[in-house]
């Protein structure tokens, strides 16, 4: 290309001329400042402050409990990142960021007041009770906070059950550290004292699986004291959670106790003869798997709903169906009847009396002849249900329990022929009489004295 002007035959090229410089210092601007309500997992609100101070700065980050202190930390941040120079000043200081934003939120504050930041920390120090109790819960005595704790279960429809191992563990922990005792002044040391006092049933120190069981009551009490709006211990002073917790590594379980065949058979031909009041209580308990508590159980339950409405829409199609209110787990379920247990049924029809007999002794007594353990029962049912080949799925639907208990506890332990054994368990008048002494028998015995008496 030739540059040669007019008349000329050569030139050279022009100079390059140098582009604008781009400014980049809208893409490098400092964020703007934020606030956004953080709700933290035990229900309290924060706030929380985010922005960039500096073109290419790092993101700041602050948390305030107050919305006021928010706002003010934000009015402070947005003077910094606007560069506004009238109200900035170059200083040395030995204060880092955090404890400069602390200092200019304070100085914020304080502009109302007509106090300067070193007189307010100064009288915030020669009065500190005043400002350390303001808004401040006081410790309520432990009676007080036991019967407001019990109340509050009560209204939430917590189980009984629960409700007396709540009033059980309370009681104990009363006695050892004093009913007008502040929750807040209750020690680690008594609660382990407490938990090393309990027995076992055998006398003997409390399992692992008990002793985590008492602490968990005693937590879920000074848990609760410590929650908003009762305040009435601050968390990390909560007595409890210093004690140990075992871990179910350290807890290896037993497989579950159950019957024999051979034992279902001879306690239901005993109670047909001896007890028949008593038939359709363990004939469910046994056959179905029905949790029998005879205070908080699933017959219990039961029973009082077969007062109220009748068996009828309970017992339908040979199929017993347990609402949500009935069960442990709070879930419906159905369970199919088998056929041994709808002649149980049919010979012992399921009144509110057969459901649950009501006569601790008496039930006390049969468990005992027949060394009946702790729902050994439903043990029994479920492992007979799925030796009988029904399968696991369908044994986790009936009985409502998971299918890796089922699997781990249950599986395999009767064999095909021992399960049909047990379903052919049906209702006779043949069995034989028993003598263990009870009531009956001793009036057998009176009479047969007075027959003697009078010849």
């Amino acid at each position: 290309m030739n540059y040669a002007h007019e008349g000329n035959d050569t030139a050279s090229p022009p100079a390059k001329v140098a582009a604008p410089p781009v400014n980049y210092a809208g893409q490098n601007r400092a964020k703007q400042v934020r606030i956004k309500p953080v709700r933290l997992p035990s229900g309290r609100t924060v706030f929380r402050v985010t922005g960039t101070l500096q073109s290419r700065g790092r993101q700041q980050k602050r948390i305030f409990s107050t919305l006021e202190e928010a706002r003010a930390c934000v009015e402070t941040w947005e003077r910094v990142r606007a560069g506004d120079q009238s109200t900035l000043r170059a200083r040395f200081t030995r204060l880092n960021e955090s404890e400069i934003a602390d200092a200019e939120v304070a100085v914020f504050l304080l502009r109302d007041s007509g106090l300067s930041l070193a007189e307010a920390a100064r009288r915030c120090l020669t009065r500190p009770s005043t400002q350390t109790t303001a808004g401040a819960v006081p410790s309520k005595p432990l009676n007080q906070a036991v019967a407001e704790f019990l109340t509050y279960h009560a209204d939430k429809k917590t189980s009984a059950a629960q409700t007396e191992n709540y009033r059980i563990m309370l009681d104990a922990l009363a006695s050892t550290a004093g009913e007008k005792t502040p929750v807040a002044k209750i020690t680690t040391a008594q609660i382990e004292r407490i938990l090393k006092s309990r027995h076992g049933r055998d006398g003997g120190p409390i399992s692992k699986k008990t002793w985590n069981v008492y602490r968990g009551d005693l937590a879920a009490f000074f848990s609760w004291c410590a929650a908003r709006p009762r305040t009435w211990l601050k968390k990390e002073e909560d007595p409890v959670e210093p004690i140990k917790r075992y871990t179910k590594r350290e807890m290896p379980r037993p497989l579950p106790v159950r019957l024999e065949v051979d034992v279902c058979r001879d306690l239901m031909h005993w109670l047909e003869v001896n007890a028949p009041e008593w038939c359709c209580y363990f004939a469910l308990a046994l056959f179905a798997g029905v949790r029998p508590d005879m205070v908080d159980g699933e017959l219990a339950k039961l029973a009082e709903l077969v007062r109220k409405e009748g068996p009828g829409g309970y017992f339908i199609n040979d199929v017993l169906h347990l609402p949500a209110t009935v069960t442990k787990d709070r879930r419906h379920r159905q369970t199919n009847l088998p056929p041994n247990l709808q002649a149980w049924l049919a010979k012992y029809p399921p009144t509110p009396e057969a459901l649950n007999p009501k006569s601790h002794f008496r039930c006390g007594k049969i468990r005992h002849q027949f060394q009946i353990g702790h729902d050994a029962l439903r043990h029994t049912a479920i492992s007979a249900f799925v030796s009988a080949g029904k399968g696991i799925e369908a044994a986790a639907l009936e009985f409502g329990n998971s299918e890796r208990i089922i699997r781990s506890n249950y599986l395999n332990r009767f064999t095909a022929d021992q399960a049909a054994t047990f379903y052919a368990v049906y209702p006779t008048t043949d069995a034989p009489r028993i003598n263990d002494g009870t009531k009956r028998s001793s009036r057998r015995k009176n009479r047969r004295r007075k027959v003697h008496a009078a010849l």
